[in-house]
C-alpha cells in the first residue's frame, strides 16, 4: 500500500486474511476404503488413527497443526444420545428397512451397548469437551476405546511444519448412524476447500461410491472433489493385471 495502489485498510484486511485463513480438505469414503491408513502415511509416518471396521469404530477427526501433541473430545449431548437410543430400539424389518437404514440400526445397538460398559457418570459428560494427552487417541477412537461410543469428534493437534494453517477433516462417512455427527461432517464439508474421495481398489467406484460423489458431496456444494484410488495392492492379490485393472475402470 506504500505505493498507492490499494488503502492501508485493505492491506492490513488481505495480510489478516492471510495470516488467519485456514485450508480445509476433507477425505471421505466408504468403510474400509483406506482413509486411516491414508492418513497415517501422509501425516503421521506410523499407525497413529485406528482401521475403522464399522461405523460404530469410525470417527470424525478434525487434525491440524499444534506446537505439541495433543487431542480435544467433543461428546454428544444428551439430546443427540437420546435420539440414538431411540434409533437402537428399533427392530430391523429386512422387508421394509433399506441397507442404510439396517446399517444404521445395527451400529446405534452396538454404540449404545458399548456405552452402557463405561463405568463412569454419563450425566457429567454429556456435552462436554475433555483435553487429553495423544497419546489417550486410542481412548476416543479405538473400537475398544474408553469413550469411543460417546465421543462426537476428536481434535487432534500435531506438530508437522506444512499443517500450519491446514485442516484436515477425517469423516466418519456420510452414512453416519449418527444423525447429528452425519449433520456436522456435512458442515465442516461444505466449508471444504477440497475433498479427497477415496475409493478401495477392489470395489472402485461401486453403487456406493456413486452415491457418495453424485449425491451426498453434490448436495453439500463442494466445487473441489479429488479422487484416489486406494489398497491397489489388492487387485494383485486377487490376480488382476494392470491391463485389466485399467479397462474396468
Amino acid at each position: 500500500f506504500s505505493n498507492g495502489w490499494i488503502s492501508e485498510e485493505t492491506h492490513k484486511s488481505i495480510i489478516n486474511k492471510l495470516d488467519n485463513d485456514v485450508l480445509t480438505l476433507g477425505v471421505v469414503g466408504q468403510i474400509k476404503a483406506g482413509k486411516s491408513t491414508f492418513l497415517n502415511s501422509i501425516l503421521f509416518g506410523q499407525q497413529v488413527l485406528p482401521v475403522a471396521d464399522s461405523p460404530m469404530t469410525a470417527s470424525l477427526s478434525i487434525i491440524t497443526y499444534g506446537d505439541k501433541k495433543c487431542i480435544s473430545a467433543e461428546f454428544y449431548t444428551k439430546e443427540e444420545w437420546d435420539e440414538l437410543v431411540l434409533l437402537s430400539s428399533r427392530v430391523v424389518d429386512p422387508e421394509f428397512d433399506d441397507e442404510s437404514s439396517i446399517s444404521r440400526i445395527q451400529s446405534a445397538k452396538e454404540l449404545v451397548a458399548k456405552a452402557s460398559l463405561i463405568n463412569e457418570n454419563l450425566d457429567v459428560l454429556w456435552g462436554t469437551k475433555k483435553e487429553d494427552t495423544f497419546d489417550s487417541l486410542i481412548d476416543y477412537v479405538g473400537a475398544e476405546g474408553r469413550y469411543t461410543p460417546i465421543t462426537k469428534l476428536v481434535r487432534i493437534q500435531y506438530p508437522v511444519e506444512w499443517l500450519k494453517g491446514v485442516e484436515i477433516v477425517d469423516t466418519p462417512g456420510l452414512n453416519d448412524p449418527v444423525a447429528s455427527r452425519e449433520a456436522r461432517t456435512q458442515e465442516f464439508l461444505k466449508n471444504a476447500d477440497a475433498v479427497i474421495l477415496l475409493l478401495a481398489a477392489n470395489r472402485a467406484f461401486d453403487a456406493t461410491d456413486s452415491a457418495i460423489l453424485f449425491d451426498k458431496i453434490q448436495n453439500v456444494g463442494i466445487g473441489k472433489v479429488i479422487i484416489a484410488v486406494n489398497k491397489y495392492d489388492l487387485t494383485y492379490e486377487s490376480g488382476e493385471s494392470i491391463e485389466q485393472k485399467t479397462i474396468s475402470v
